[in-house]
């Protein structure tokens, strides 16, 4: 974890400030203080701009009775985006216009909600007896409707009509 957090927070930095400089140094200075103002602005506006749609659309989602993990996702891609275009640096815009490209986006969102799912069946099955022998518990997935819920009340998507279940 702490190789992680000097990855992150010191060498990551270094290198995208380097890149700039060099940029700078190969072209113009005019050209990279440019890219620095101009992508800063960008991040500020697309962080105030998108912020406070990525609520509405969660707010609707949870006022129809759905979960909106999509919205979530979106919204902290979003603004992880515009804090990396805030931040001066030519990698940085590189990987914040990426996260913006849509299908990139969608590709992320995948990633990330998998690797949620089986972090939170880890440790569900973990918490869970089972006995070695057998088949792990985390593959055997029961599907049941409430008792106060018939079979018509649920989509088919197994999901039931929003009355708090």
């Amino acid at each position: 974890m702490p190789a992680r957090l000097l990855l992150i927070f010191v060498l990551l930095p270094f290198v995208d400030l380097a890149s700039l400089a060099w940029l700078s140094w190969q072209t113009h200075w005019v050209i990279g203080m440019g890219m620095v103002l101009v992508a800063g602005m960008a991040g500020g506006y697309l962080v105030r701009w998108a912020g406070p749609r990525r609520i509405r659309a969660t707010g609707e989602r949870l006022a129809q009775g759905e979960a909106p993990p999509d919205e979530l996702l979106d919204g902290v891609s979003i603004f992880l985006a515009g804090v990396l275009l805030i931040s001066p640096g030519i990698l940085s815009d590189a990987a914040a216009l990426a996260i913006l490209f849509p299908p990139i986006r969608r590709f992320l969102r995948a990633r990330v909600s998998r690797s949620i799912r089986e972090r939170i069946i880890r440790s569900v099955a973990a918490m869970a007896p089972w006995d070695h022998d057998h088949e792990f518990p985390g593959g055997a997935i029961v599907d049941a409707a409430s008792r106060s819920q018939g079979v018509e009340e649920i989509d088919q998507w197994g999901r039931g009509a929003g009355r708090g279940i």
